[in-house]
């Protein structure tokens, strides 16, 4: 390695985040594949399930309906809904809804609903369960998802940091795990899975550490890919390469460093599960 070309170093150190990344795109489009993707041509929001003796079950809201707007605004996300529906808690709001008729086409409705200020938990404003209408997937455009999921976890991982940071919040409220946290996280997933009788979140959990792990070995920290790739580009601007004596005990320290924290991250995920205090992810 030592004696390698500068380019035969970089693709070298480069390739093992890039399998990371290519194995999530691909088990991200075999997801896409499996559940399918937002039908277009049916734009708004889909009821899924409504809690008994709900505003909406009361107002005559049903399964499938589709809503599309609020009071006139437009309800193109269920970001849309909510926003919209906590805005006004306690008012009467007029649903423009659609509703799937015996012809197999669909009817316009206009549905009054006041949602709640105080929900009960787990109920929301409303009292429904809300999602989008899905069809089957095209190859090019479950491909697309998969390389648009792993952008956005990569995004998620640089903004949430960013936010706590700007909210003065400590950074270890971003959830990162170590490996106990991450074999605790697996088994909920497995479990979650049996419970389903699907793969599915097994396979979205793999592929979001994949490319978790990827992203995390390109970060220019010593004894990392990322930070071995920071000393080739170092060369690269001085036009000569550090000594590799020099390079190796930096790389040493920082390793030494990793194992570090590591170590407190191990310690005090034993010790959250001990105390019951491990974060669940509420899987159902």
């Amino acid at each position: 390695m030592a004696a390698a070309s500068r380019g035969g170093r970089v693709v070298t150190l480069a390739a093992g985040a890039g399998m990371n990344f290519i194995l999530a795109i691909v088990l991200f489009t075999v997801l896409a594949l499996m559940q399918g993707v937002p039908d277009t041509g049916r734009p708004g929001v889909r009821v899924v399930a409504l809690a008994e003796g709900s505003p909406a079950s009361a107002a005559g809201l049903v399964m499938d309906d589709r809503i599309v707007a609020a009071d006139g605004q437009p309800i193109l996300t269920q970001e849309d809904l909510r926003d919209y529906t906590t805005a006004h808690a306690g008012q009467p709001v007029v649903y423009q809804v659609f509703r799937a008729d015996a012809a197999g086409g669909e009817q316009r409705l206009n549905v009054t609903i006041v949602p709640r200020a105080n929900p009960p938990a787990n109920q929301g404003a409303l009292g429904i369960q809300i999602g989008v209408f899905i069809r089957p997937a095209k190859p090019w455009e479950a491909a697309w998802t998969g390389v648009s999921q792993v952008g956005q976890i990569i995004y998620m991982t640089f903004s949430i940091p960013a936010t706590l940071i700007r909210q003065g919040k400590p950074i270890a409220d971003a959830g990162f795990m170590g490996p106990v946290g991450i074999a605790a996280t697996t088994g909920e997933i497995v479990r979650a899975a049996l419970r389903m009788e699907s793969i599915e979140p097994v396979l979205w959990f793999i592929a979001a550490l994949s490319t978790a792990l990827g992203l995390t070995n390109l970060l220019p920290l010593p004894a990392l890919d990322g930070g071995r790739l920071l000393f080739v580009l170092i060369e690269a601007i001085r036009g000569r390469r550090i000594e590799p004596a020099r390079e190796g005990l930096v790389h040493m320290i920082g390793f030494g460093l990793l194992l570090l924290l590591m170590c407190v991250l191990t310690v005090r995920e034993i010790s959250a599960l001990l105390n019951g205090t491990f974060p669940a992810l509420g899987i159902r």
